[in-house]
């Protein structure tokens, strides 16, 4: 590789290079051959560049300990740009004029390494183990930057073809606001084209986050079946996070207004029950391994119990599946860590009963009337989790489902004892037809 020598001319605007071994002699007088590094070792992608830097520092090392190069140390120069091109472009003039390192390291971001591509032409100094997604700032740098990460024009098409073969339909981006989240972006439209999907949203992150909540809101909007994320650092954690808080306002909105149409249609009688004969225990065992998926979190113990023998029933399977979601889901909330929930089903006299019983904190006697009342909400500082309540419905509607299948609902509670909710829905008129081998 031509070596050439800086020198500053005091009647030139910019920078001038000439050929010569001037770089290479006082390297060779100060015995140590120096790397210069600018890349954005703060802001959000700073712990990733930080990580890099300290897996290359260990490979450094390793090669000082073994004598260096032509028994010259290495030592590397890092200035951190905050992901800027114009910080970059003046850390690298910085790392050439002042310096004076004979190559560049590690640096980072498709528009940082753009910003310098004339310095690169000018100066010949290249940059090693560049990290740029932008295929087209590979492209202007390919004679002076060797790049470690391969571009992601290609990887975003390989993911959004995956994502179709498992059926996703609804697919939304999310990439830098820069050249390389532009080229992202029209990589992934076009692979969502050549697919037939329906573009999905698509979001440019800043790279110091500042508009994180903006973005997770236009995804929100979306409801996608998936994210890609081409975003490093903190922000794909920040960006789920916030997606995850935007989506819980969302699903909260949406279910007080569908818990309002239920009961408005239930006081005018347009809520009609499409009833068939089942067999009540698969659907409470259908809720009782959706309650043990829910309370792994909480460490809460979920037991079981129903008869060997069918309970025949005549319901609308997915009215009671909803009605056991909201028992089994209340109970979960408010037992402390380490609690038991209980999910019984059995048969008596005067219909199928289904009793859910927890160990939690327990209603307060004066609460206790009000439970199925709408709108009634228990205090926040009663839940397990301190999560947000829900809507205030689930009881209402819970109690609703129980009456309109001729059934009911009572609850039972002692504060810091636990709660007992027991439903009881009529028995089918073939109850006695159980034999018929249905289970």
């Amino acid at each position: 590789m031509k070596r050439r020598t800086l020198v500053k001319s005091a009647g030139a605007a910019g920078l001038v290079w000439m050929p010569g071994m001037a770089v290479r002699a006082e390297n060779a007088a100060r015995n140590t051959i120096r790397i210069g590094q600018s890349a954005a070792l703060s802001g959000p992608v700073g712990s990733q560049v930080q990580t890099f830097n300290k897996i290359a520092s260990l490979v450094f090392e390793g090669v000082n300990r073994s004598g260096g190069i032509g028994g010259q140390p290495l030592e590397l120069i890092s200035l951190d740009d905050e992901l800027q091109p114009a910080k970059t472009l003046a850390n690298c003039e910085r790392l050439l004029l002042q310096d004076r390192v004979v190559a560049r390291f590690g640096m980072v971001g498709s528009a940082n390494l753009v910003s310098i591509q004339p310095l690169l032409e000018k100066t010949g100094v290249p940059v090693v183990g560049a990290i740029g997604v932008s295929d087209l700032a590979r492209q202007k740098t390919r004679d002076s930057a060797y790049y470690v990460w391969a571009g992601y024009g290609r990887e975003v098409s390989k993911i959004v073809q995956q994502l179709a073969t498992i059926g996703a339909q609804r697919i939304a981006l999310a990439c830098f606001a820069n050249p390389g989240g532009d080229e992202v972006r029209a990589a992934f439209l076009q692979s969502l084209q050549e697919l037939g999907i329906k573009p999905g949203a698509t979001v440019a992150v800043n790279p110091d986050g500042s508009n994180i909540a903006a973005c997770a809101a236009t995804l929100a909007r979306d409801r996608p079946q998936a994210v890609i994320m081409f975003i490093a650092g903190s922000l794909p954690a920040k960006l789920i996070e916030s997606l995850d808080e935007t989506l819980g306002e969302i699903n909260r909105m949406t279910e007080l207004v569908e818990g309002l149409l239920t009961l408005a249609r239930a006081d005018e009688g347009r809520a009609p029950l499409p009833v068939e004969r089942t067999d009540l225990r698969d659907l409470v065992a259908e809720a009782s391994e959706t309650a043990g998926m829910l309370a792994e979190s909480g460490r809460l113990k979920v037991t079981t119990v129903m008869p060997e023998a069918a309970v025949w029933v005549m319901v609308d399977r997915r009215r009671i599946r909803e009605m056991l979601l909201n028992l089994v889901t209340n109970a979960i909330k408010y037992t402390p860590a380490e609690g038991k929930v209980e999910l019984m089903l059995s048969t008596r006299s005067d219909g199928a009963a289904i009793i859910v019983r927890d160990t939690g904190i327990g209603i307060a006697s004066n609460d206790l009337p009000h439970i199925f009342e709408r709108f009634w909400r228990a205090d926040l500082a009663r839940s397990r989790t301190g999560e947000r309540p829900g809507s205030g419905l689930g009881l209402a509607i819970t109690k609703w489902i129980a009456e309109a299948h001729g059934g009911s609902i009572t609850a039972s509670s002692r504060p810091s004892r636990g709660t007992t909710l027991t439903v009881v829905l009529p028995l089918a008129e073939s109850q006695s037809e159980s034999s018929d081998g249905v289970s």
